[in-house]
């Protein structure tokens, strides 16, 4: 999927910008680093609006220090954001402007038609239900309905269905426009069967693995598999064997001996 992913989401860097280019704005409120140059319209909330890239324009403070700013109109106000870079600086493949709550509408028409209506296996049970409270799981097979725009933090929401419910969970298709992110798509979904890596794991394990639960018998590496790894671990050598507790931020404590939970 990362590879996946690299090849039809590169890096949208404004040297491959052509006037028109549209992005979407996924904060009610204009981030600072946004300058309104010519405002026509009053706008009172900014979620949603489509900003066009109109061309880029060379600009000098009163210091007398020149940048590339990069200009957009929205709803006939026109905007800049200052790269503090030079001609040739912007126009280098892997300048990353980092243009906060810009998310691109090409690449979001892209990610709906690649991902809408596969079935793929999502890696976390970070969801969020649209509806009522339901039970999240990881590593099970679910079906994308669509990906919208999310916030200035989490780029993309992703609405998925599992056994008739739909949830959603925030995601980042690319590193473009976005840094890098935690929620990259590519680390969050698979078009592969994680179960085929763990061939040696029972059912009865997987289930429970697939639940974020514990049973007794569990090894170390289907304890991190079901619920992460711990944020501490104390062991304890005895005359039988080594002794390990692990505790986590949750108030988690998980108790092994010889690397099998005992309780």
């Amino acid at each position: 999927m990362k590879d996946y992913n690299n090849m039809n989401f590169p890096l949208l860097t404004p040297s491959k910008w052509i006037p028109g280019d549209e992005f979407i704005y996924t904060d009610s409120v204009l981030n600072i680093t946004i300058k309104p140059d010519s405002i026509k319209n009053d706008i009172k909330n900014y979620s949603g609006q489509i900003f066009r890239f109109k061309n880029f324009s060379e600009k000098t403070d009163w210091l007398g220090n020149s940048s590339i700013f990069l200009i957009f109109e929205a709803n006939e106000n026109f905007y800049s954001f200052n790269t503090k870079k030079n001609l040739a600086q912007i126009s280098d493949t892997t300048y990353n402007p980092l243009i906060p709550s810009f998310i691109s509408l090409n690449e979001l028409k892209k990610a709906n038609d690649i991902f809408k209506g596969n079935e793929l296996y999502i890696l976390t049970n970070e969801w969020i239900p649209v509806k009522d409270k339901q039970p999240t799981f990881k590593f099970v097979n679910v079906r994308v309905d669509s990906i919208s725009y999310g916030d200035s933090h989490n780029p993309y929401k992703v609405f998925f269905s599992y056994q008739g419910n739909q949830y959603y969970i925030f995601s980042n298709i690319s590193n473009s426009l976005y840094g890098t992110s935690r929620n990259l798509f590519s680390n969050i979904f698979s078009f592969h069967n994680p179960k085929l890596k763990y061939k040696d794991i029972d059912e009865e394990i997987w289930e429970a693995i697939i639940a974020s639960k514990i049973k007794r018998g569990m090894t170390q590496n289907e304890v991190r598999l079901s619920i992460g790894k711990p944020d501490n671990i104390q062991r304890i050598p005895t005359y039988s064997g080594l002794k390990e507790i692990w505790t986590y931020g949750n108030g988690n404590r998980i108790n092994f001996f010889d690397a099998r939970v005992t309780d």
